[in-house]
């Protein structure tokens, strides 16, 4: 399941605990274990992911050319951003 649907899951249950709870409760009841099992499975695939990278070159070389075009992009981005001001 995705985090994205996991979240859509807890929004009605969310949303009635935020009525009655302080933030502080929310952030220990509902958001830190969500946000630990996200960690938890980033770790895994991050841990599957660079044992392919550190034996395959054709993956080597993938992951480098996303990486510099995920930087080109947010170098373009903050270069606009910083020109409009």
């Amino acid at each position: 399941m995705s985090a994205v649907l996991k979240v859509d899951l807890c929004v009605p249950f969310r949303v009635q605990l935020a009525r009655r709870a302080s933030f502080p409760d929310i952030v220990k009841f509902v958001l830190y274990p969500f946000h630990r099992e996200l960690e938890e499975k980033h770790e895994e695939a991050m841990e599957t992911a660079l044992t392919l990278y550190e034996n395959d070159r054709s993956i080597q070389r993938s992951f480098r050319a996303g990486a510099s075009n995920v930087l080109d992009l947010l170098e373009g981005f903050w270069m606009g951003f910083d020109a409009k001001r």
